[in-house]
């Protein structure tokens, strides 16, 4: 039985969250990968931590991913065109960007 990790809160800190998974040094067959949500938003690459989080689910054997409340504003504010203003308060502009996306 591996270990667990739980990451959250990330917010499109990328670098942070390398840096991070350096300093884990997780078994791959082993430890279970836990992200409790907040990929999106404030930081400066909310894609690239999107992108990251994706490819680790295809390289360990053990990754969950849960939604965060910034996730949910984000499908509200897409599916729905509900809560555009929390969105946007949020740092969801930066998340918008990211994918080169413009308002």
């Amino acid at each position: 039985m591996g270990r667990i990790f739980a990451i959250g809160d990330i917010h499109g800190c990328l670098d942070k969250l390398h840096t991070m998974m350096k300093r884990l040094r997780i078994d791959e067959e082993e430890d279970t990968l836990v992200f409790v949500g907040d990929y999106i938003d404030r930081g400066p690459d909310p894609r690239g931590v999107v992108d990251f989080v994706l490819d680790l689910k295809k390289k360990l054997k053990n990754v969950i991913c849960l939604l965060g409340n910034h996730e949910q504003v984000f499908l509200n504010f897409f599916f729905y065109h509900i809560d555009a203003d929390l969105f946007y308060f949020n740092g969801g502009d930066t998340t918008i960007a990211s994918y080169g996306l413009v308002e």
